[in-house]
């Protein structure tokens, strides 16, 4: 996909690992904020997850595309291409000297004429981030629905249990390694990044036994939040709870 051809004076393609750098330091300028503890981009392990993605880009329906000027990434958009379900944009970003001028638009549209289809997009944006709002909108996204990320902190447990220890932090390199990583925990899965778990289930979210044994397994963990709708009122915001951000799942056809 995209093997390398010119819009403008931009030189759109798939990303290489060469271009690591340049794609860390726009995602470290461009997400930024509450939620970034939360997610596997606000841990200073991206970076290497990223560079052995691109290596292995071929193995897999994603892809980083990215539009250069003079050589110098000046924007990238992570997306997910599939057949039986809508394309997944992960993220797009703009280096800070080249916004302004519609290049996420741009390289949006360049992907889609490239892989030929008209089937849907779907993707995330900050409730807050006005500005994305508005790109997508004039691309043809609708929101389709909100949602409401929830934090709590984890009960202090002084008594590890130094098993469930040694198993998770001995056989879990990725979380070594990037900072970020998925586990199965008393048969539940949870999402872990930096100090954070996401729990995938409101279950999970409320019972302070299972909370424990992540944080016997990962120790750094101190607090647990989900995703969940924003009319969902099987997490109701408790005293000791805490809003963290809202998103807004939208879906689109170029």
């Amino acid at each position: 996909m995209l093997s390398g051809h010119r819009v403008d004076n931009f030189s759109i393609g798939t990303a290489r690992a060469e271009d690591v750098d340049e794609i860390w330091a726009i995602i470290r300028t461009s997400f930024r904020g509450s939620h970034s503890p939360y997610i596997a981009t606000g841990q200073s392990g991206y970076r290497s997850y990223l560079e052995e993605m691109l290596h292995d880009e071929n193995e897999s329906n994603r892809r980083i595309v990215v539009a250069k000027e003079s050589g110098r990434v000046a924007a990238f958009a992570d997306v997910t291409l599939n057949t039986a379900s809508p394309n997944f944009l992960s993220r797009i970003a703009v280096a800070p000297l080249y916004r302004g001028r519609g290049l996420a638009t741009r390289l949006m549209k360049e992907i889609q004429r490239e892989i030929g289809t008209t089937s849907q997009w779907e993707l995330d944006v900050l409730h807050s981030n006005s500005s994305a709002h508005r790109m997508y909108r004039a691309l043809g996204f609708r929101t389709t629905s909100t949602k409401k990320w929830i934090g709590r902190l984890i009960p202090a447990n002084d008594a590890l249990d130094p098993e469930t220890n040694s198993v998770h932090s001995a056989a879990d390199q990725a979380y070594q390694r990037y900072g970020f990583t998925r586990v199965e925990i008393q048969d539940r899965l949870a999402s872990i990044a930096g100090t954070a778990v996401r729990c995938h289930d409101p279950g999970d979210f409320l019972d302070n036994g299972f909370l424990a044994k992540v944080r016997d397994g990962f120790p750094r963990v101190d607090r647990a939040f989900i995703i969940s709708d924003a009319r969902d009122s099987r997490v109701p915001i408790l005293p000791d709870m805490f809003e963290i951000a809202r998103s807004d799942r939208m879906i689109g056809t170029f």
